[in-house]
């Protein structure tokens, strides 16, 4: 936790960094993730009274931070006396993406009375779901380029636009962070890069990855076998503004998205 008035420092001076590549590269590196436990998320269920939450990017003791800003059921920051932080380093384990889909094949055949098929229907029902879920093999090339070419993503940026493009904020949809699931350990958020078609260049993105310790049992379509899996979720908070959008479970960096959202007090 961070009281505000260094909230609102550490957010200034990454203001200042983003004009120079030198001082960026001092704070990112491409591999570094930021790591929220399980009272981290607690506390954001307990402070958030919206869908969304704000992150914003601070430098705090010369380190990147993200720092978790609750909102209200309208919309607007809540004013609390410190915030939620947490500070960019180096994964301690390896992770594991697992993406699991389950299709549902039903089928009816229906017998007349002189034992005759009169009716005979074969229906396949795909997963649905209405979380903005990714495959495992999108969100790694994503991840892969955050960690191969960031840092040219940076410096082309504080060479041509002075930094100015660089996010400050994100706008978090709550199940990003916080999920239904009580045995959730540990979520583990990273950056990715999104080729953007509408602004035609790559934009960064934010991975989440959620650990979860309890063990369960998956049955297996068509055989009695069990297979014991660790589950770990995946989830992304992606460049796509929900008010341009057919859902709201997105997420979207300020800049370049939200130029006019008043919402963020803390951005300067």
């Amino acid at each position: 936790m961070l009281k505000k008035e260094l909230c609102l420092k550490a957010i200034a001076e990454w203001n200042n960094a983003r004009e120079h590549y030198s001082e960026i590269k001092k704070l990112i590196t491409p591999t570094s993730v930021f790591t929220f436990n399980k009272k981290q998320c607690n506390w954001v269920r307990e402070n958030n009274k919206n869908s969304f939450f704000h992150t914003y990017i601070g430098v705090y003791g010369n380190k990147l931070i993200s720092i978790i800003v609750p909102i209200d059921r309208s919309g607007s920051e809540i004013d609390l006396p410190e915030y939620l932080t947490s500070t960019i380093a180096p994964l301690s384990k390896d992770l594991k993406l697992v993406e699991r889909e389950v299709v549902t094949t039903v089928k009816k055949i229906t017998l007349s009375k002189d034992l005759n098929i009169t009716d005979h229907q074969h229906n396949v029902k795909l997963p649905f779901t209405n979380v903005p879920t990714i495959d495992q093999h999108k969100s790694v090339e994503e991840i892969i380029s955050w960690k191969n070419n960031c840092l040219d993503w940076f410096y082309n940026e504080c060479s041509e636009f002075k930094g100015q493009r660089i996010f400050k904020a994100f706008k978090v949809p709550m199940v990003d962070l916080v999920k239904a699931k009580n045995n959730v350990d540990e979520v583990v958020c990273l950056f990715g890069l999104k080729q953007n078609e509408i602004h035609n260049r790559l934009i960064p993105v934010l991975i989440y990855v959620s650990h979860t310790s309890k063990i369960k049992e998956v049955e297996l379509l068509r055989t009695s076998e069990k297979e014991s899996i660790k589950e770990v979720e995946l989830l992304r908070a992606d460049e796509k503004d929900p008010e341009t959008g057919n859902t709201d479970n997105f997420a979207s960096p300020r800049p370049p998205f939200g130029p006019d959202d008043k919402t963020f007090n803390f951005l300067v």
